[in-house]
């Protein structure tokens, strides 16, 4: 991903570094097929690594919120993180 938003924010020819998203996503899925033949994939492993993935590359590519939408960001981010662990903790029962 360091590489993709690099070289596209110094607008160098796409066909020079189009291989490095499907190179992210190939690793990606590969650490989500790690974690499910172990027998250790949980909701919040996944949510981190799409959710992680998906904010460093916004921030790589040079989106910057608007100061007005970041307590609607944390609340949001509140929200979702508390509705997992109540998830987490339905199963368990």
């Amino acid at each position: 991903m360091i590489s993709l938003s690099y070289n596209w924010s110094k607008g160098y020819p796409l066909s020079s570094y189009l291989e490095d998203p499907f190179l992210s996503l190939q690793t990606l899925l590969v650490l989500l097929l790690v974690y499910k033949l172990n027998h250790e994939m949980s909701m919040i492993k996944v949510s981190a690594l799409v959710g992680g993935a998906a904010v460093f590359t916004a921030l790589a590519m040079g989106y910057e919120p608007h100061p007005a939408t970041m307590p609607l960001l944390l609340v949001s981010i509140i929200y979702i993180w508390r509705n997992i662990n109540l998830h987490i903790q339905i199963k368990k029962v």
